[in-house]
């Protein structure tokens, strides 16, 4: 017998790949509804290193239809909820007022919860993009609705940024004010005359502040509406001291400039600042993720206090702290490939490969006996500890080498005889330099070795294929850079959810 033509084929059992991916490597298709679960908590519309946000769009466009509007809904809510995104459920509101007016009502409180997704909505519906760019009857009401339900104050604090402000949105819907106040609030945000006594004392108070500012007088409106004023320093560490948690956090660099921590109560407040960004009840509220506090650190300019850049790592620590326990068992593997080098959005320094050393850094601080390996084409040799902090071992995987070869972790698993219960991969799964399959014929290797091991594919790009389909029960593949996906890792293991876990997830929102 030839033992050549018939020995044991490696992944004999895996299903053929199907397509190829935006680095032009074999792959799998995803579902329609796949697609849009997995794009709600990854999409932002910005290039990335193999696609564009055009690109992006066309590809949303195509899937829309193909899926129906109770799930467009429910995804367009979970993102938002869950994954805490601004523009993808803005679309998906915006995809709805133009296809499906029952379930745009359904959720549009839900979704478009603030100002910002209030205006974004109706600035991605005017666009024409989704449908239509008029608002209709029935949409026009839904913002009518809302500008007359908000508050005074609250409405003059929305008026300031957007792409679409709160003057083109009463322009726009023609609100009916229900209070003579109301009234000469539209006319103020409109710029028109109107009577400045009859205006909420909020404004009055701005207006006021705007012809004579001083520090003891300072309104409270948002950071915005105070810049475009020539503010003496006093007045700038007033604002500095009283600032919210997220208004701080990006805010650092402008503090800075403008004296906050310099000269007379300059270390006063840089205790204040630094005690405040690692308050662990308000890192908490803030739902900020581990990424927005990596990239306030790096956007620390070099005069930032020190005892601030370290509360901002305190504060990471804390973000990430909730991750659970996997088991003795557990091999991640970060991808450390050239096209994880690129930034996760244009306007962003942190780039992908520094969101996989945060997910593997949080990963091995609640399970300190995991094995990291670091893969490109080949798998790295890196020392990691986990008792550093996340950031000293997250900038320890902050390099670029290379092509992309998602099997190579595997096999050296293989080589090496690595057990494993538990092998996380995070990655943008642009694999293209294998010669033979994806990772699903090496996969299947590997349990015919290892029985129990279950594989997770954590996907942080917008890309529209997977490494290995979701049709296996051991595989789990989820999108997202957010602690939500540390959770469902956890149900994962644990048997409480299959692999397809992130339209599951989406079925089961309520409207």
């Amino acid at each position: 017998m030839n033992k050549e033509i018939f020995k044991t084929r490696r992944g004999r059992l895996a299903k053929p790949a199907d397509t190829v991916n935006d680095a032009g490597g074999k792959a799998y298709s995803m579902t329609a509804k796949q697609y849009l679960a997995k794009y709600a908590l990854v999409g932002m519309f910005q290039d990335s290193y193999y696609t564009s946000a055009s690109l992006q769009l066309d590809r949303l466009l195509e899937v829309l239809p193909e899926v129906p509007p109770e799930f467009i809904a429910k995804t367009a809510l979970y993102s938002r909820q869950k994954g805490f995104l601004k523009d993808v459920p803005s679309a998906l509101l915006a995809w709805l007022a133009a296809h499906d007016l029952e379930h745009f009502h359904l959720v549009f409180d839900q979704v478009a919860n603030n100002a910002l997704m209030v205006k974004r909505t109706a600035h991605m519906i005017r666009t024409g993009m989704f449908g239509r760019k008029s608002f209709g009857t029935s949409v026009r009401r839904a913002f009518q609705q809302w500008l007359v339900s908000r508050s005074y104050q609250q409405l003059f604090k929305d008026s300031v940024g957007g792409e679409l402000t709160i003057k083109d949105l009463i322009r726009l819907t023609h609100p009916k004010p229900k209070k003579k106040m109301q009234e000469e609030l539209f006319r103020y945000l409109l710029g028109e005359k109107c009577d400045e006594e009859n205006l909420p004392g909020l404004v009055q108070h701005f207006e006021k502040f705007k012809r004579n500012p001083r520090k003891d007088h300072i309104p409270n409106v948002p950071f915005q509406m105070l810049t475009g004023s020539a503010l003496p320093d006093a007045v700038w560490k007033e604002i500095a001291r009283n600032a919210p948690w997220h208004m701080t956090r990006m805010n650092l660099n402008t503090f800075v400039r403008h004296g906050v921590f310099k000269g007379r109560g300059g270390k006063t407040l840089i205790n204040l600042v630094a005690k405040r960004l690692k308050d662990p009840k308000q890192v908490k509220w803030s739902r900020c993720f581990p990424y927005q506090l990596f990239m306030a650190y790096l956007a620390s300019e070099d005069n930032v206090p020190v005892a601030i850049t370290n509360a901002l790592q305190d504060a990471l620590e804390l973000a990430t702290q909730h991750v659970p326990e996997y088991g003795d068992s557990v091999v991640v593997c970060p991808d450390v490939s050239g096209s994880m080098f690129g930034p996760v959005s244009q306007n962003s320094k942190v780039t992908y490969t520094q969101i996989a050393g945060l997910f593997t850094s949080a990963i091995i601080r609640n399970n300190p006996n995991a094995c990291v390996l670091p893969f490109s084409t080949t798998v790295h040799k890196i020392s990691f500890n986990p008792r550093d902090s996340v950031m000293t071992n997250a900038k320890k995987l902050a390099m670029s080498c290379g092509a992309t070869d998602c099997t190579a972790p595997l096999q050296h698993m293989l080589k090496e005889k690595i057990r494993a219960d538990l092998v996380i991969y995070v990655s943008d799964n642009q694999s293209w330099y294998h010669k033979h399959s994806p990772v699903s014929g090496v996969w299947e290797e590997y349990k015919s070795k290892n029985s129990k091991a279950k594989l997770v594919c954590i996907d942080i790009s917008t890309n529209h294929t997977y490494q290995v389909p979701s049709t296996h029960s051991d595989v789990m593949n989820v999108s997202g850079f957010n602690d939500n996906v540390f959770r469902l890792i956890n149900m994962f293991t644990k048997g409480e959810i299959e692999g397809d876990a992130l339209v599951a997830e989406i079925e089961d929102v309520e409207l």
